[in-house]
């Protein structure tokens, strides 16, 4: 800047880092956020199990965010049945209609393998005092298919030390066993149906308070009621 005075040169080069840091500041707040956790988990013998997830978020300069996460799980191995060692051959049936028989001394244990893939989708959009929310949830397993929406209400008082949440959700979920729906308490026998439904209903409303920078209080109040 030729000819301009030392103050006017400062004030401009100040307003350039301001304008500068405003842009930062923008390019933060508006941003793409990827988060990646596993879970590894074994037992010898037993349990094993594997559970990548992912998830990518959306970030809004006014606190609002869109997100999607993908969950997969693994499971296989055995599972103790319940039973005890006996002098006899022991034969259980699994949930699915599948038969295992197991020797005579040992642990009873019912073999399992089995996956699974999750799809949760959501997002929060402040207005002021009040922050709506809410999300879907998408899973399938080989026998256990679910599917349910969910939301919520934030409500700040002024100074947003204290919140008052309300929301609630629904799941409608569809079992089908592998082989049919057995008759209860025999080995082999099936209803001739493939599928049940079960539909799960809740609601909740809670209160907290800010008491500190490390100290947070609250309370929650939940119904939950299922069917099927």
């Amino acid at each position: 800047m030729v000819g301009a005075s030392p103050l006017r040169r400062r004030l401009s080069a100040a307003a350039c880092m301001l304008a500068t840091a405003g842009i930062a500041r923008t390019a933060r707040a508006q941003s793409w956020q990827l988060d990646g956790s596993a879970l590894v988990y074994g037992e010898k013998a037993r349990t094993n199990v594997v559970e990548p997830v992912a998830r990518i978020t959306r970030l809004f300069g006014n606190g609002a965010n869109l997100y999607s996460q993908l969950t997969f799980d693994s499971m296989t191995g055995a599972t103790p049945t319940g039973a005890v060692v006996t002098r006899t051959t022991q034969t259980t049936t699994s949930a699915s209609g599948t038969t295992h028989t197991n020797t005579v001394g040992t642990l009873p244990t019912s073999p399992f393998s089995d996956n699974r893939f999750a799809l949760d989708l959501g997002g929060a959009m402040p207005l002021g005092l009040v922050t709506p929310q809410t999300a879907i949830h998408l899973s399938h397993e080989k026998d256990y298919q679910s599917a349910g929406i969910s939301g919520s209400l934030g409500i700040d008082a002024p100074g947003h030390l204290t919140t008052l949440t309300v929301g609630g959700g629904y799941n409608h979920d569809e079992v089908n066993p592998i082989g049919g729906i057995p008759v209860g308490l025999t080995s082999s026998e099936v209803t001739g149906e493939n599928s049940r439904p079960k539909d799960v209903t809740t609601a909740m409303a809670g209160l907290s308070r800010v008491l500190s920078r490390r100290l947070l209080v609250g309370a929650n109040f939940s119904v939950v009621a299922e069917t099927g």
